[in-house]
């Protein structure tokens, strides 16, 4: 079930679908609070979404420097072509 869930994850940031991505999260976050409060939260489940949190942390910020780079050279083109 994680697996499924952790590729749709995946699949929603690499494709930029951020809301997607963020809906996705908090259905995982739900999973993995409900298995800590019943005590059948694993290691290697938690190892896996720890491994997922700092993928989708890389993958949104380069997202975000990609956007400021194209925003700073928008601005720059205005600057030049007297827009």
């Amino acid at each position: 079930m994680h697996d499924a869930m952790q590729q749709a994850i995946r699949q929603a940031l690499a494709s930029e679908a951020f809301g997607t991505a963020q809906r996705l999260w908090e259905e995982y976050a739900a999973t993995v609070r409900q298995e800590i409060e019943a005590g059948t939260a694993t290691a290697a489940g938690m190892a896996e979404m720890r491994e997922l949190v700092e993928w989708s942390r890389l993958v949104t910020l380069s997202f975000r420097a990609h956007a400021a780079g194209r925003l700073s050279q928008s601005h720059a083109a205005r600057a030049y072509s007297g827009g």
